[in-house]
């Protein structure tokens, strides 16, 4: 809560982004009070990013807090992101493979398929 209500004391700020891996440090409730208090009429929007984060009551809080102040909720799960890179390798791989064997790419023999060694 210390690190929305030192945002707050920033004078014009338009927005904010709060980043948070866990529950916050007080009730969820009390939470949502005081950046109510402390937006006021300001309309500050708060975005809420939930980083590597499975606990649903946390993101349902997180999401509850952007939509009180007009911001938007967003969810980064690092090991969605790790698995996904990981098959986008994997498929590339597997074409490059693919391809090579299609094409036999190999130093001994050119695009039409003959032998480069020369005769002696």
């Amino acid at each position: 809560m210390s690190a929305l209500k030192l945002a707050f004391r920033i004078s014009g700020v338009a927005g904010m982004y709060l980043i948070t891996n866990g529950r916050p440090d007080h009730s969820t409730e009390s939470v949502l009070e005081v950046v109510r208090k402390l937006n006021g009429d300001r309309g500050v929007h708060v975005n809420a990013v939930s980083f590597d984060c499975n606990d649903k009551q946390t993101n349902e809080f997180l999401k509850q807090l952007s939509a009180q102040n007009k911001g938007r909720f967003h969810r980064c799960i690092r090991a969605e992101t790790t698995r996904r890179r990981r098959t986008e390798e994997t498929i590339y791989a597997l074409l490059q493979t693919n391809y090579r064997k299609r094409n036999d790419i190999s130093p001994n023999r050119n695009r039409t398929g003959n032998n480069n060694t020369v005769a002696k």
